[in-house]
């Protein structure tokens, strides 16, 4: 595939480049500009996919919309775009656009793998005239638009202007708290167990509720019955009948509400318990959210953790199953809180089935990743939202059941190394390890196999009978999900490993793609930041990124991050401090690279050190300057080159200042720059006026400055700016004075001065009035 500026920059978004979005934007422009519906529908489509990418769903609808009205009858655009709207269009109240997008798609034969839309739709929920409604709207590629359109009516209203304010860059999606706003959040839904247990203490409440009102009708029918004998002969087995049934019924209603009471107490205490549970675990949303954010504000790695929700807790409606009577007080206190395997149960009433949760201790991989207390890749991981919390090791993020996906896709694009805890073949591993597939991490991802599972679990409250709860079975390296994946170790084979900073450094060097994808993202930040002005900011990630150089050995990384270090200091005022990291980057590129490195950094320190009055330093400076010189020039760095030899030029004098300033036009007269070509003239005529006058016949020096000059006057002419029309003709006074041209010195001195008036320089406005007065006495 050819790599257009389109291309390069989805593959840079991919990478997460920090300007990658800006760059996207621009090529987006530029084929959206081009008149060439082709590709304007190909450029809505790859802003679609980078949304999609980024876990905007809606925005990323928006886009594929945009593309599919500009793709025409091209079958590939319009396949790419309807596919990314079955892809966004997900949510219940999308299923009908969703249906669309498939319906166009079988038309035009580009369905593939995808759902039959005639069955997907006898699958969807709705009244027949509905029914009928839909499948006559889906006959037509315009009665399809109009049913995605209408689908897409929220975000149109939130966003009115979107492909015009995407491509003006008023709308953003790469700001910092943009990157991972869908994660900010925590997210905890109810469990089973403790819907269930509300459930169960609204019922006994609704019943001791019940019994209480009706245990006034014994006393009603004592009264009746009173009544009722009074008209009667007085006897004593009357009455003595009366009392007898009245306590009966008064007895009983006491006793049943006695028992209803202690079951309602039963479930507040159940329910009281199941809170007690869940908050023994703290929530550690938060940790992992810092983690994330120095990713999104200074491209600081970090590493993912993926595993099965069954390692950690699990949750399922399983048949009634009998009580155990475990101490529920000693459980929680000594299991949960130990992190020890167990399981729990909350029997619903009647004959509906039981929720069963079972509660894991961390994995010794999930341990063993947390050990470092400082490490070079941290970890991150997702937490059931859907059971009670086990026990948290790595920092854990509280993700909504409904955008797991979502959000498990967003992290797997951004993190840096992925470890998947493949124990068992569940549902969940299987579907993360599509993922990973489906964006080509299979190179940065480690699989674990063969995790030992506890063959024994603690019990809360009940216990399954004599059934074993069913297995999904052990993934072998061998399996065909795992067949894309280089690096598969068992759970033994990874904690021999001496730190997890060793096992992320092994797998980015088997990669080959460290320095790029990993420092190297970080460094792109912090030059965005030096240019941006964020000063501080650049200075805490260009340390943070020399730590994590140095002790990954990468000295390359280290050297450039030294080099960006000093000239942040620089330019917050620290002299001292940007003298020290660009000795320390010139010393480090020496001994290690890159040469380009080197010859900046020396430059940069060395005029630096040309402000020193201390001999020493000035010194160093020489030495320093003529370093980069001679590595810019075998790096043909022009503009490079072209700054240092000025530099250069004013720490030497005589024949070599002059060798150097006629060098300097040499190589900036292969700049398009005019102002840097004029400097560079103006820097050399200076060089010859001072070497005239030390010359016995300064007749050949002054006739090349005269040249100079004529050629200055040719630069002025095709654009200077107001310094650059005073700086030449003061030149051409003190040139043509010295070589006796009179008359055109004193036309050039009249000329500067009323350049001078115009301008307020007041200095060269006294010196050309002396000059004017001067020449005129000549003349």
């Amino acid at each position: 595939m050819v790599q257009t500026p389109l291309r390069l920059a989805a593959a840079h978004a991919a990478e997460w480049r920090v300007d990658a979005e800006d760059e996207l934007r621009d090529a987006v422009r530029a084929c959206v500009s081009s008149g060439d519906p082709a590709q304007a529908s190909d450029a809505w489509a790859t802003v679609g996919d980078y949304l999609f990418d980024r876990a905007r769903r809606g925005e990323a609808s928006l886009a594929y919309a945009e593309a599919w009205v500009r793709a025409g009858t091209d079958a590939d655009l319009l396949e790419r775009a309807l596919r990314g709207l079955v892809y966004t269009l997900t949510s219940p109240d999308d299923a009908v656009a969703q249906l669309a997008s498939l319906a166009v798609l079988d038309r035009h034969g580009r369905r593939g793998e995808l759902p039959d839309p005639a069955e997907h739709l006898r699958g969807v929920r709705m009244w027949p005239w509905q029914r009928l409604r839909v499948a006559r709207a889906l006959g037509s590629d315009a009665g399809a638009r109009a049913e995605v359109e209408r689908s897409l009516r929220p975000w149109r209203g939130r966003l009115p202007a979107f492909a015009t304010d995407f491509v003006s860059g008023r709308l953003r999606f790469d700001a910092p708290d943009q990157v991972f706003e869908c994660l900010r959040e925590p997210a905890r839904a109810k469990s089973y167990l403790m819907r269930g247990a509300e459930g169960a203490v609204e019922r006994a409440n609704s019943l001791l509720r019940r019994r209480i009102a009706l245990l006034t009708l014994p006393v009603i029918l004592v009264c009746v019955a009173v009544t009722a004998l009074s008209a009667w002969p007085h006897t004593t087995a009357g009455w003595a009948l009366v009392v007898v049934v009245g306590a009966g019924y008064l007895a009983a209603g006491a006793y049943a509400v006695l028992l209803l009471a202690r079951l309602a107490r039963g479930a507040r205490l159940e329910l009281e318990q199941l809170t007690f549970v869940d908050g023994l675990t703290s929530p550690t949303h938060d940790q992992a959210c810092a983690i994330l954010a120095g990713f999104a504000e200074r491209r600081r790695p970090f590493g993912l953790l993926l595993r099965s929700f069954g390692t950690e807790a699990s949750e399922r409606l399983v048949p009634r199953i009998e009580d155990a009577r475990t101490d529920r007080a000693r459980w929680a206190e000594a299991m949960v809180a130990a992190g020890a395997p167990m399981q729990s149960a909350h029997a619903y009433t009647g004959d509906a089935p039981h929720s069963l949760t079972q509660l894991h201790g961390s994995s010794a991989l999930e341990r063993w990743l947390a050990e470092p207390t400082d490490p070079a890749v941290p970890f991150v991981t997702v937490t059931n939202p859907a059971a009670l919390r086990a026990q948290a090791v790595l920092p854990r993020l509280d993700v909504a059941y409904d955008e797991w996906e979502t959000a498990v896709l967003l992290l797997i694009s951004a993190a840096r190394v992925i470890i998947v805890e493949a124990g068992e073949a569940t549902p969940g591993v299987l579907t993360e390890l599509q993922f990973l597939a489906s964006r080509g991490r299979e190179p940065d991802t480690v699989v674990v196999i063969g995790t030992p599972r506890e063959d024994h679990s603690w019990v809360f409250g009940a216990r399954g009978g004599d059934e074993p709860l069913p297995s999904p079975g052990q993934l072998a390296a061998d399996d065909p999900a795992l067949a894309s994946f280089a690096h598969i170790l068992t759970e033994d084979e990874v904690l021999t490993i001496g730190s997890p900073d060793a096992l992320v450094a092994a797998v980015l060097d088997v990669n080959g793609s460290q320095r790029e994808a990993g420092l190297g993202v970080g460094l792109q930040a912090a030059v965005r930041m030096l240019d941006d002005g964020d000063l501080d900011g650049a200075r805490d990630g260009l340390l943070h990124l020399v730590t994590l150089a140095q002790r990954q050995q990468e000295h390359a990384v280290e050297a450039e991050a030294s080099f960006r270090l000093g000239l942040a200091y620089n330019r917050l005022g620290d002299d001292e401090g940007a003298v020290r990291w660009l000795r320390t980057a010139s010393d480090l590129a020496a001994q290690h690279g890159p040469a380009e490195v080197e010859g900046l950094a020396a430059a940069n320190l060395g005029s630096l050190l040309m402000r020193s009055a201390a001999p020493q330093d000035r010194d160093e400076a020489l030495l320093r300057l003529t370093r980069a010189v001679s590595l810019q020039r075998t790096l043909d760095s022009t503009y490079d080159l072209a700054w240092s030899l000025r530099k250069l030029a004013r720490l030497v004098e005589g024949e070599e200042h002059l060798r150097l300033a006629r060098e300097r036009v040499h190589v900036v007269d292969l700049l398009p720059d005019i102002h840097d070509r004029f400097d560079a003239r103006t820097d050399l005529v200076l060089a010859l006026d001072d070497a005239a006058r030390a010359a016995d016949d300064p007749t050949s020096l002054l006739a090349t400055a005269t040249e100079a000059l004529d050629e200055m006057g040719r630069l002025v002419d095709d654009g200077a700016d107001q310094e650059q029309l005073l700086v030449l003709p003061v030149l051409e006074v003190r040139i043509h004075e010295a070589a006796g041209r009179t008359e055109r010195a004193l036309d050039a001195a009249r000329l500067a001065l009323v350049r001078a008036d115009e301008a307020g320089h007041e200095a060269v406005r006294a010196e050309m009035q002396a000059a004017v007065a001067r020449l005129s006495r000549t003349v």
